[in-house]
């Protein structure tokens, strides 16, 4: 088959390097938006191990001797259990900053370190009941909150999304643990030393004929 032949008709020009440039930009976008979820998802990650290591030893100055002997210091108890959980949470980092707690002296249930009472410890949604001074119930559970906000620690700044209008997030992490979760904590720490065993069993009884 014999096409026609237009000489009138102009040859088609090509179009690659417009389109390698607007391809460009896209995925730079891409890889911008990649780096700043990235780094979200650490800090976040970040936080959660800070309030998890806070609100643990936390718990742990709940667990009072005097308890036992039916004189238990609830209001020194709940003291130190802010202590411990603002020490803790001090050792660690969210995003470069180290991540601090406010103090929460009046255990207020929206403060960052939270003293209360859970009637079912494996039931962690459920709301905690506030010790009364000298009435009680005597806490058993400690509730963390670490913030990178305008409450505490800043927000978070991020790299590209500045050219999005967006310069900063604001991220929080809550954890909230009985002092059962302590105990067994603690308990898991404790390691036994297994028995030693002879990987040559024929050494071992030629070993035993020499030792007769």
């Amino acid at each position: 088959m014999i096409l026609p032949h237009r000489p009138n008709q102009r040859p088609r020009t090509g179009a690659i390097a417009p389109l390698a440039a607007i391809m460009l930009v896209f995925f730079m976008f891409l890889v911008a938006v990649a780096v700043d979820l990235g780094y979200i998802a650490n800090v976040r990650a970040e936080l959660q191990n800070a309030a998890d290591s806070a609100a643990l030893a936390g718990a742990s100055q709940l667990l009072d001797n005097n308890i036992l002997k039916g004189t238990p210091d609830q209001d020194n108890a709940m003291a130190n259990a802010r202590a411990q959980a603002q020490l803790f949470a001090g050792s660690n980092h969210g995003g470069g900053v180290a991540l601090t707690l406010g103090n929460n002296a009046n255990n207020d249930s929206g403060g960052d370190v939270y003293c209360g009472y859970l009637s079912n410890p494996a039931d962690r949604s459920q709301p905690m009941i506030a010790p009364a001074p000298l009435i009680g119930p005597y806490p058993n559970s400690v509730q963390v909150q670490v913030h990178r906000d305008s409450t505490r620690n800043s927000p978070l700044s991020l790299f590209f999304a500045r050219a999005l209008g967006t310069s900063s997030l604001s991220l929080q992490a809550t954890q909230r643990l009985p002092t059962k979760a302590t105990s067994v904590a603690l308990r898991s720490r404790v390691v036994p030393t297994p028995p030693r065993v002879s990987c040559c069993p024929m050494r071992s009884m030629l070993t035993s004929g020499i030792r007769r």
